[in-house]
């Protein structure tokens, strides 16, 4: 769920008990209450001041999380394709991002055909590297220069193409392409999803 949803459905009751809030803390300070006065009034200011803090750490903890899983590519790769990577796996670079309306996922190993297969079975489905790369043109703007330089598979005729949508499932929108090159037995792998 987007940070933005969370904090209006948080802040929400606190802005519609704030003008309520300030009439009756007006009416009672001209009794003389201070304390009463500010006691209501920071009702609904705590509130809104809770949902701001619970977005911030929200946000904050996401980040930590795609840094320790970018630092982990070993972990990453258990955590996206639900195994952790067999003996013969060699994972070589790994990056994650999870933001507050989108989640990336980039990864780029040395497999065996058979892990392939076991990747992609009854999920993924074949495509070409012209429908798979153009789909995911913008997608690729949003990455680092840094996983740029390390993923872009290189334009050959040795490597499979395979794409497969809701992958994740997490988010309302996303998809997944696989590249395996045959040659080298590197396959690059690049998820994204859009709440």
């Amino acid at each position: 769920m987007p940070n933005a949803c969370v904090f209006v459905c948080l802040a929400l009751p606190g802005v519609v008990l704030l003008a309520p809030a300030l009439i009756i803390a007006a009416v009672v300070r001209r009794g003389g209450r201070k304390r009463v006065t500010t006691a209501i009034a920071a009702i609904p200011l705590g509130m809104i001041g809770l949902a701001a803090l619970f977005t911030i750490l929200t946000l904050a903890l996401s980040g930590f999380y795609g840094i320790h899983m970018s630092s982990h590519p070993d972990l990453l790769f258990k955590k996206t394709f639900q195994f952790a990577p067999p003996s013969e796996t060699q994972v070589l670079n790994g990056y994650c991002d999870l933001g507050s309306d989108f989640g990336m996922t980039v990864l780029k190993f040395r497999t065996t055909k058979d892990v392939i297969d076991k990747i992609i079975a009854g999920r993924f489905t074949r495509s070409d590297r012209r429908t798979c790369l153009w789909n995911h043109e913008n997608g690729y703007s949003n990455m680092p220069e840094n996983v740029l330089s390390w993923f872009l598979p290189p334009q050959v005729s040795s490597i499979d193409w395979y794409t497969m949508k809701g992958f994740d499932g997490t988010f309302g929108h996303d998809e997944a392409i696989l590249g395996y090159d045959k040659d080298t037995q590197t396959a690059y792998f690049y998820w994204c999803g859009v709440a």
